[in-house]
């Protein structure tokens, strides 16, 4: 994981997280949601194993909007590596951006920095569709870039979606494809089963990212066990053929406003 991804990009919740939650239920919150998590992913062959860490807080300034600071502690490769990113979600009329930005002040395998964003536009009814993307630069000079568009649905405690997402690593461009299934449940409590397949961007060493053919599957959400407190989670598997096979979990602790 990293703060900033391209392939994070392609994957984001379809759903902003102001986007469950009534007008009202924002304007009566407490200033800050902070999250504390780690991941710790297993790679086939000999590779080593990755972990992260980091501390997210996020402060809600309104409906639809907010801001969010997040440091993360990255080991891979034999290597330590540090990031800091932060980001805005704001209202453009009855539409709802996100901008970010990302940098690593060691920048031995992680991005130098990156910056994207994403726009979600409302279609009426229970659909809405999301364009976004985002730019990353690699230590040596190597470039990552990403774009994509997803249709979105949701009813009640219902949601799905599809997207489609170019990557491109130096130049050399590929497709996935994403299908998405979420349910609302409790009171801020949600599961989601996602699916990839296609052309994804993946580090294979210190600053160097290759783009190939790659399926993965994952379930990850977020189940509030008390009022104010919740556990966030990501367990799935990618492989990323001819390069590995990558098993994650995550777990986050978070206090919700």
């Amino acid at each position: 994981m990293t703060c900033l991804q391209v392939a994070t990009l392609l994957m984001c919740p379809f759903l902003a997280p102001e986007a469950a939650v009534p007008a009202a239920a924002l304007q009566q919150r407490a200033p800050l949601e902070v999250e504390i998590g780690g991941s710790y992913e297993i790679l086939s062959g000999d590779r080593s194993n990755w972990q992260d860490a980091w501390i997210r807080v996020r402060q809600p300034l309104g409906p639809r909007q907010s801001v969010d600071v997040t440091g993360l502690r990255s080991e891979r490769f034999g290597l330590v590596d540090y990031q800091v990113s932060a980001g805005t979600t704001f209202p453009l009329d009855d539409m709802t951006a996100r901008l970010e930005g990302s940098l690593s002040p060691n920048a031995d395998f992680l991005a130098n920095w990156g910056v994207g964003g994403n726009l979600l536009v409302p279609l009426g009814g229970p659909w809405a569709t999301r364009v976004g993307g985002g730019y990353q630069e690699y230590p040596g000079g190597q470039t990552v870039t990403g774009q994509f568009g997803a249709l979105e649905w949701r009813s009640g405690p219902l949601g799905a979606s599809y997207r489609l997402g170019a990557s491109q690593v130096d130049g050399d461009g590929g497709l996935a494809h994403t299908l998405s299934g979420t349910a609302f449940y409790a009171r801020r409590s949600h599961v989601t089963l996602t699916g990839t397949l296609g052309d994804r961007a993946v580090m294979i060493g210190p600053g160097d990212v290759v783009l190939g053919q790659a399926r993965g599957v994952g379930l990850l959400g977020l189940h509030e066990i008390q009022p104010g407190l919740g556990i966030s989670y990501h367990i799935g598997i990618d492989d990323h053929a001819g390069v590995f096979t990558r098993s994650r979990f995550q777990v986050g602790f978070r206090v919700l406003p």
